[in-house]
């Protein structure tokens, strides 16, 4: 009988030393590395193979291959010195480029941190200047700047910085100055999610404890502390107010953060669905952490608006935009993902504008590493790739969002002053055919325009529950009450001061009989109220309307 383990020549591990192209079958160095110790690679072999790269051992797969295994049993005595061992001193220059690249890597998932922070503080400064109206306005305006500052940082910064650019769009040529573009990735690549990739995982897993255990720690740790710090020193009903009030709860932030890191998942999950996990344990922190910080550790918020949270809905079609954009890309890899042309080839070649014979032009010239560096051809190249079977469908969603915010630009910077009495008036006819077509077919249809009207003393009762203030007089203004009751004291004095002084002397008809040799009392004090009118009255000479006009005057 035939037996494999006979008639069958067992297989054995081959380990490539460079990357050779053979014609249009590029030959790709096998990335993986064994896990069982069994398959290790002997430390002879991997003493070959750096003799036979002497210019960049490090490049070596073999002994890159070998390096890694070694550093499995002991990751951090292998990275650092001395380098004691053969195996050590083998991998001297790989556990040191190593060690570099994973400080890079935390440094930037530390500096991305520290400046989110930074930017926190200097938009609150500048937005302070705006002299927003309302409480809405001001949320909105902080949520949209921090929102745009945080994700332009945290998801976008760290692409292009990484990115190997080298033809930049005439309207983009401003960025090449930034230093911009000058990394050392074309393509998304295994080594791309390697360095890169990880740096944006750790980064948007610190932002799920950062940004929600922050609030919780200033509330129940630092307030508690500066309590007791203060409860000594400050005397006054003003300053212990200010001390024991429990700090305010910033939706704005508290928003920008949540829709930044739903952001980054969205975006990047394509090629990284660990992120979903990530995603989920940000929302599960932040939904109970958000919940025990307001209701235990905030006062009680103003009344806001729907206003804000609506900008963040309609932002969030620009996050399935973005998912479109870096997973096709990712899919369309033919190095990572290969696949054929789906039916929707021809569609692709219109719309990018690259023909099927110019894509394997690029696509060869970037395989024999003819040309270096992301062009406009390479893009458009890499745009028809959005057509294979792995991911057509995510280029019609990408040229379905490419289109709405076209249309929507369009209709928000140049059609709308034209067209707005067009568009109010196709909806008046919109509604007054469903009534019509309602009122033919029996259905009962609530009017669009009829709305629930409340008497005053209803209205005033439900706004006092939501904690809006019902009245402009400053006594119900929580807001005011430092003012008003500062009115009120210089109301009393002024009252105290008119009881104080004497009445007014009643007056003869006759000037001959005022009494010119009257003393002033002690008590009058010159220049009030009641030494005008006194005056006024024992001044027989003067007329009603002389003393109506020094009244006033005293009065001012």
């Amino acid at each position: 009988a035939w037996d494999p383990t006979r008639h069958c020549q067992a297989m054995e591990l081959v380990y490539p030393t460079s990357a050779e192209s053979s014609g249009n079958l590029n030959v790709v160095p096998d990335t993986s590395c064994a896990a069982d110790p069994k398959d290790f690679i002997d430390l002879e072999v991997a003493r070959r193979a750096k003799v036979e790269s002497p210019d960049n051992p490090i490049a070596n797969p073999t002994l890159a291959c070998f390096c890694r295994q070694q550093a499995r049993k002991n990751l951090a005595g292998f990275l650092t010195p001395p380098y004691s061992t053969p195996e050590e001193e083998l991998c001297e220059e790989w556990s040191k480029e190593t060690a570099r690249r994973y400080g890079k890597v935390g440094g930037s998932v530390v500096a991305i941190s520290v400046l989110n922070q930074v930017l926190l503080v200097i938009y609150s400064y500048f937005i302070a200047w705006e002299r927003q109206c309302t409480v809405t306005e001001l949320a909105k305006s902080q949520f949209s700047k921090l929102f745009l500052s945080q994700f332009v940082n945290t998801g976008l910064l760290i692409l292009f910085i990484n990115a190997h650019i080298k033809e930049y769009p005439s309207i983009l040529s401003f960025i090449k100055a930034l230093s911009i573009g000058e990394g050392s990735y074309t393509d998304i690549t295994g080594q791309w999610f390697t360095v890169v990739g990880t740096t944006l995982i750790l980064t948007i897993f610190i932002e799920v404890f950062s940004t929600t255990c922050s609030p919780v720690v200033n509330s129940h740790v630092f307030y508690p502390l500066m309590q007791r710090y203060y409860q000594k020193t400050k005397v006054t009903q003003e300053s212990l107010n200010d001390v024991y009030t429990l700090p305010e709860w910033n939706l704005s932030l508290r928003l920008a953060q949540s829709l930044n890191v739903i952001f980054c998942v969205v975006m990047y999950s394509g090629g990284m669905p660990i992120l979903y996990l990530v995603g989920a344990l940000y929302c599960f922190t932040a939904y109970w952490m958000d919940k025990w910080c307001l209701l235990r550790g905030s006062c009680r918020p103003p009344a806001f608006k729907e206003d804000v949270v609506r900008t963040s809905v309609l932002m969030l079609p620009l996050a399935a935009f973005l998912h479109a954009a870096v997973a096709g890309w990712t899919f369309g890899n033919q190095v990572l993902l290969p696949s054929e042309w789906s039916r929707l080839l021809p569609l692709a070649e219109r719309v990018f504008g690259i023909s099927l014979p110019e894509y394997l032009v690029v696509t060869e010239a970037y395989r024999m590493g003819m040309i270096d560096g992301v062009t406009m051809d390479f893009m458009r190249a890499r745009f028809l790739d959005f057509s294979r079977t792995g991911s057509w469908l995510l280029m019609l969603v990408f040229l379905a969002c490419c289109t709405y915010y076209i249309v929507y630009c369009l209709w928000a910077l140049v059609l709308r002053p034209f067209l707005m009495p067009f568009a109010f008036l196709a909806k008046e006819l919109c509604i007054k055919c469903v009534r019509n077509c309602g009122a033919f077919c029996g259905w009962s249809l609530p009017d669009m325009a009829e709305h629930v009207s409340l008497s005053w003393d209803e209205a005033e009762v439900e706004m006092r529950v939501h904690g809006v203030t019902s009245s402009y007089r400053l006594a119900d203004n929580k807001n005011y009450q430092a003012a008003y009751k500062a009115l009120q004291h210089t109301a009393e004095l002024l009252k105290s001061q008119g009881s104080m002084a004497p009445k007014p002397r009643r007056c003869l008809s006759t000037p001959s009989s005022a009494p010119s040799s009257a003393a002033p009392s002690p008590r009058r004090e010159q220049g009030s109220v009641a030494d005008a009118v006194s005056k006024s009255n024992c001044s027989g000479g003067e007329n009603l309307n002389s003393f109506q006009v020094k009244c006033r005057k005293a009065e001012q």
